[in-house]
């Protein structure tokens, strides 16, 4: 039996979204997603001629923090600050997960 291989798909596709596609998923007019930018909130990870790209890692907690400012009527920099606390817990959880694998036994009693 002979199968052929499968071409994993290119990084540009799996990787980033269009910022128009950011804006949609997360329900922000264009002007709201230049003022994230500004903020720092989204980074432009990629560019090109016609597009800017985001990197798909992005748009989960981007969605979340999103989903406050529509929710709760916070305003902009509150997303900012949200999506702060949420990429380092992230980066806490990451932290934590590497040291259990390491250390099985219960750090905290």
């Amino acid at each position: 039996m002979h199968t052929l291989p499968i071409d994993p798909p290119t990084p540009e596709t799996i990787d980033y979204l269009t910022l128009n596609e950011v804006t949609r998923l997360c329900d922000l007019s264009h002007e709201e997603a230049a003022e994230l930018i500004e903020f720092g909130a989204i980074q432009i990870e990629n560019f090109d001629l016609e597009e800017r790209y985001v990197s798909s890692s992005q748009v989960a907690a981007l969605q979340h923090a999103c989903k406050l400012y529509h929710d709760y009527d916070v305003d902009l920099f509150c997303v900012v600050l949200s999506l702060d606390f949420m990429r380092k817990i992230a980066d806490l959880e990451d932290q934590l997960s590497v040291l259990t694998a390491l250390n099985p036994r219960p750090l905290l009693r």
